[in-house]
C-alpha cells in the first residue's frame, strides 16, 4: 500500500485517504487528505459565502441551474470545486438525472442490473446491516408517507396486475414448502398468450392464478402448473386436478410456448 503524507495534518496516510486528481502528477491526487481538504474548503466556503447562501449557476451547456441564492444545505459535496460544494443545487441535479434517464432510461436500467448482479451479496449484506442499525427507521418512514405509499402500491398494480397474485402464490408454496417459484414477467407473458381470460368460462374479469395440480395435491408452483380462471370457476374447480388449457390451443404447442417464456431473461417485460 502506497503513503503519502499531508500538507497540513503533516501526517504519512494511505493514498486512499486523498482525493483522486488525474492533474497532479505524480501520484494523481491532492496534497491534503481528505479531512483536512474538507477543513479548508469549508472555511474558504465562510469566507466566500458570508451570509450562508449560494447561486445555483449550473455545471456546462447541458446541466442549467435555477439561477436562485440558495442556503448552502441544498448543495451536496464537491471536493473537485474550491468551496467543496456542487455548482448546481440538489434539485436541479436530480431533476438533470431524471430527464437523462428518460432519454436513454435502457442504458440506466441495465448498468444498475449488472452492478446489482455482480455485487448483490455485498448490497445484502450492507442492507441487512443498515436495518440492524435503523430499527425504527422503516416504521417512521411508513408513517410519515403513508399516502404517497398507498398511491405508489395502486400504481404499481395497475401498471403489473399479475405482482400481487404472483406474490400470493410463491408465498403459499413456500410456507407448505413447495417447490418452484413464479416470476412476474414470465406470469404476465403467459397471461398474455392466454389472452387474459378465463381458461374456463371466458370471462375478462376477476381473473386468478390457478394451479392446475393443486398443491393439496402435491403440485409444484411452477409456470407449467399454472392456468388463468376467473375466481368463480377456480372455486368450483376446488382441489381437483383439471386442465383447461386444452380448450385454449393443443398441450403440445402450450409446452412449446411455456418452454420459449421459461427462457426470457428476468428482465425482459416493458418497464415504460
Amino acid at each position: 500500500m502506497s503513503y503519502k503524507n499531508c500538507l497540513d495534518c503533516n501526517q504519512e496516510k494511505p493514498i486512499s485517504e486523498f482525493n483522486k486528481n488525474s492533474k497532479l502528477l505524480p501520484d494523481r491526487v491532492y496534497p491534503y487528505c481528505k479531512t483536512c481538504q474538507e477543513v479548508r474548503q469549508n472555511k474558504f466556503a465562510i469566507t466566500k459565502y458570508p451570509n450562508g447562501q449560494k447561486r445555483c449557476h449550473g455545471g456546462g451547456a447541458n446541466l442549467s441551474g435555477c439561477n436562485e441564492m440558495l442556503s448552502l444545505t441544498s448543495f451536496v459535496r464537491n471536493y473537485r470545486n474550491a468551496d467543496g460544494l456542487d455548482s448546481v443545487c440538489i434539485n436541479c441535479r436530480n431533476n438533470y438525472r431524471r430527464h437523462n434517464r428518460k432519454l436513454s432510461g435502457e442504458i440506466y436500467r441495465e448498468s444498475a442490473r449488472n452492478y446489482y448482479k455482480s455485487n448483490s451479496e455485498q448490497i445484502k449484506a450492507k442492507v441487512a446491516g443498515w436495518r440492524q442499525t435503523h430499527p425504527e427507521y422503516e416504521k417512521q418512514y411508513r408513517h410519515a408517507n403513508q399516502e404517497m405509499i398507498t398511491e405508489r402500491a395502486k400504481q404499481y398494480r395497475a401498471r403489473y396486475p399479475w405482482s400481487h397474485r404472483v406474490c400470493d402464490a410463491n408465498e403459499k408454496a413456500k410456507l407448505l414448502n413447495l417447490p418452484g417459484k413464479l416470476y412476474l414477467h414470465q406470469v404476465t407473458a403467459l397471461m398474455d398468450y392466454f389472452g387474459n381470460k378465463c381458461l374456463s368460462c371466458g370471462k375478462a374479469e376477476n381473473l386468478t392464478i390457478d394451479h392446475v395440480k393443486p398443491f393439496a395435491k402435491g403440485g409444484h408452483n411452477v409456470l407449467s402448473n399454472i392456468q388463468l380462471l376467473c375466481i368463480n370457476c377456480n372455486s368450483q374447480k376446488l382441489v381437483t386436478v383439471i386442465d383447461f388449457r386444452s380448450n385454449f390451443k393443443p398441450l403440445e404447442e402450450i409446452e412449446t410456448k411455456l418452454c420459449e417464456i421459461e427462457n426470457i431473461g428476468n428482465y425482459q417485460y416493458s418497464d415504460t
